[in-house]
Order: C-alpha cells, then structure tokens, then sequence
C-alpha cells in the first residue's frame, strides 16, 4: 500500500462522515470535522518538502499535531515521530543516520519549520515504499532502534483494534495519553477517525481531573496506564459517582498487578480492558475484553494477529507451558531500521520474536510471566524477576517495585526489590523484610527491599533498569559515606 490507497481511506471515511464534529481540543474548545481534515491534506503545503523527505515531527497533544501527521503520511513525506523536548543527542544521531534536515513544530496550521544544523551527506539506506512514519523505541539497553510502520499496519491494526474494543461511530473518545506513544495515537485518535467517532484530545493532562474530564465530555472510552491508575485510587474518595457514558478504560502499556485492576475496579466500579501490545506490532496485540474477565490475563489474540509461544527449539509448546511470545500478522512492522545480527534473530521470516515469556490457560488466555533476559541464576536457582515483582506489587502497602540483579562474587548474581510505598504508608526496610518471608518463598526472596520515590520509566512507560540499576549504585555509594 502506498500513500495515494492510505489517503484514499482517508477520504472515503471524510467524505462518509462529513461535517461530523471528529476533534475538539479540551484546553480551547476548538474543534475539526472530518471533513475539515480532508481540506486540511489537501491544502498542505507540501513544496516544502522533497517527495520521500524524511523529517521529525514533535508530537504534541493538539489538533494541528494530528492534521499534520495526517497530511504528511497522506502526501508521501516521512515523519519520525518524536516527544517535546527530544534529547539533542538523539535527535543528532538519527539526523546524521538519515540525514534529516527538517524539525516541524505544530505551533500552527502548517506547522513552523526548524533547519537541523551540521547534516553529513553520507549515503543513506534505501526505505521501502510501503513506509509510512518512522519511530525510535527508547531501548532500557543499547541504542534505540527505528521501527518502520507501513500505511497498511496503520489501517489493518486500526481496524482489528476497533472491532476488538467493540467500537462505533457512536463512541465519545476521549486522549489523555501522549500521542508520540502508539498508545495514544492509535486508542483514541485513529480509532476514532476510523470507526467515524469523536474524540477530545487534552494537552495538559493531571491524573487526577480525569473523572472530571469523562464526565464534561461524556466519554465512553479512555485508555489510561497503570501508573494513572494507581493515582486515581490515591487520591480517591467516597464521593465519586461513574459517569453514565462511559463504557470503560483501557489500559496497556505496562505490567498491571492482578490487585491494582482489582482495586481499581471494585472502588471506581467501571471495567478496565487491560491489553499487551508494543511499537513493532504498530500497537495492540491481545485484549482482555470478555465477560468475566481474568484479571490476571493480557487476554486473547485480536483476531487477524497470529502469535505462538515457541520453545527454545522453535517447537509451540503445550497449554500451561512457558514460550517466548512469537507474532506476525498485517500489523507486524516493516521491519527495524538499519537491522543488525541481534534484529535478524528477532525478525526473522516476517516473525517476530518478542523477548516475552507467556503461557495460555485452555481458554486461550495470555498470561505474561516475564521476559527471556528477566531470568537470573542466582547460586542454583532459576529466578523470574517479573514473578517476584507480580508478588512483590501484590503487597497492600506497595504502590510500585521492581526487581534487579546485581553481581555476587559467590552466588554470581543477587536480587534487590526496589518499592515505592502507598500514600501514607510508614513502612521501612526491615517491616517489608519482615513481611516477605511470610509471602515469598527463600529462593525468590531479594536480599535487599530499598524504600524509593519513584521508579524511573522510559518513554513506553515501562521500567528504565539500566537508570535502576544505576540509582541502586547511588544509594549503596552514599549509604557507604
């Protein structure tokens, strides 16, 4: 698929819709049609750019934003879709990888242009025509790769998620999550366009407004994170009252404690739809939608993916056994940019091989227990680290944790759970010790609980280790003094 069939979609879904109110802006009021969208592609001033012209695009939470991402894919120029305040140093390291001369800012209609300083002319890979936008995952280790999304991994993945959410033109949308993440721009903005709903895109987004947002703009779908939801049940209080319009949230860019989905559920009295999905795959790969749902699960496959459990001899393994998670299917990424030895083992044969370590019940449920480089030898002993963090984060008194290993000249390795406590909570080291050995077995238990404020998280909100790691030095150095 190339551009002129993506816009072609575009233009079909305007033209249905027409005048149909499809973006309102929460801080101004300001609101677009679908049509209104169509004009705005056609009427953007591409000369400015080169055709195939690969350019950042800062990804703000603004109409202008969306207008423009639109335009530019629908006119056959690349952006690479990066965060306000995009470090300097990544931005010049994928300028001279790709020679990129062009910064946009959505500060307005077109969009105002920057001219990007000191580009070599070197030689550039060729990029397939099949591409659509180009976004650079932010790695825990390593530097991070250019994932390559296609104009038929935008459609197909839309369309699958729409019919798993059960989604209509008679949704309210509502965006709260950054739109750099695929989270936000896919849930609650393509998905919107797509099944000819409406949504309300906020820019300045507090945790804590968000029942408040639901019920001035009579939302029936939001996808949320973990991390807000843990906010919301701080600050919650008797009187909260569910909105009649909203049909749920959703939720999928991290790991989500059975107890957090379940505390979150009981005191706010609305479904949570907790997902698994990732950039590589354009978005989601599993919901957990069904009536009743199991809390403990990503769900099942969105219908059209195909994803397999493989043992370490390739061999799909057997209900209640363990496999790393494998996909394919038309919402599988071109490929990765520039790819290296390590990513021809990771997609290999249009599969990809995830990292993630999961199981099916005999229902067809996904359980995610870990990834392949979670696991660490300590003496004799086999550790999954995101199984004692799933034990760990059950406790009542912790709001967040993550586990590390850390080198031991006689064990080979340790483990230290790093907690951040409940609001209010008075907890020290030695109490969560204490309270430990009554609920880990010895083999799994950390030698250390450190008490922190935050755990630190990379750009798709999942937990920075190699920041951890570093942060546990730091405090082992000063604790030394």
């Amino acid at each position: 698929m190339r551009s002129n069939t993506f816009f072609e979609r575009i233009n079909a879904l305007g033209t249905q819709f027409g005048n149909k109110k499809f973006i309102e802006q929460h801080e101004t009021g300001k609101s677009t049609s679908f049509l209104r969208i169509l004009d705005r592609i056609r009427s953007f001033e591409k000369d400015r750019f080169d055709n195939r012209e690969v350019v950042f695009l800062e990804m703000h939470n603004t109409i202008n934003t969306v207008e423009i991402f639109l335009a530019l894919i629908s006119n056959n120029i690349i952006p690479i879709l990066i965060k306000k305040n995009f470090p300097k140093s990544e931005l010049r390291r994928i300028s001279e990888l790709l020679n990129v001369e062009k910064l946009i800012v959505p500060d307005s209609e077109q969009g105002s242009i920057s001219k990007l300083p000191n580009i070599t002319n070197k030689p550039v890979q060729d990029l397939p025509l099949e591409l659509a936008y180009l976004v650079f995952t932010s790695g825990t280790s390593g530097e991070p790769k250019g994932i390559q999304i296609s104009y038929s991994n935008i459609i197909s993945e839309t369309e699958m998620m729409i019919s798993a959410y059960r989604l209509s033109e008679n949704d309210r949308h509502l965006c709260v999550l950054p739109i750099f993440h695929a989270s936000g721009l896919y849930r609650n903005v393509l998905m919107a366009y797509f099944s000819g709903a409406s949504t309300v895109i906020v820019d300045n987004f507090n945790s804590i407004d968000l029942w408040n947002l639901i019920e001035k703009t009579n939302t029936s779908f939001c996808q949320i994170t973990p991390t807000i939801m843990r906010s919301l049940l701080d600050a919650a209080n008797s009187n909260y009252e569910r909105s009649e319009s909203l049909r749920f949230l959703g939720s999928a860019s991290a790991p989500h404690p059975e107890a957090l989905v379940k505390d979150f559920e009981s005191t706010f009295g609305c479904s949570v739809l907790v997902g698994y999905g990732m950039t590589e795959a354009t978005c989601g790969i599993t919901l957990n939608a069904d009536i009743p749902r199991k809390n403990y699960s990503v769900g099942k496959v969105i219908n059209g993916i195909d994803l397999k459990l493989l043992d370490e001899n390739g061999k799909e393994v057997d209900v209640a056994e363990q496999g790393e998670v494998t996909i394919s299917g038309p919402n599988l990424m071109i490929n990765y940019l520039g790819i290296e030895e390590e990513d021809k083992i990771r997609m290999n044969d249009r599969v990809l091989y995830t990292g993630d370590i999961g199981v099916y019940d005999e229902e067809g449920y996904l359980t995610l227990v870990g990834r392949k480089n979670d696991i660490v030898k300590r003496g004799s002993y086999r550790l999954n680290l995101t199984a004692i963090e799933k034990i760990i984060g059950g406790f009542s008194f912790i709001k967040e944790c993550a586990v590390i290993d850390i080198p031991n000249r006689f064990l080979g390795s340790d483990i230290v759970a790093m907690v951040v406590l409940n609001k209010n909570e008075s907890m020290n080291s030695n109490n969560i010790i204490k309270f430990a050995k009554d609920h880990i077995s010895p083999n799994m238990m950390p030698s250390e609980f450190l008490v922190i404020e935050s755990i630190p998280k990379i750009s798709n909100l999942k937990i920075d280790k190699k920041l951890l790691k570093k942060k546990y030095s730091e405090i082992k150095n000063e604790q030394r003094r």
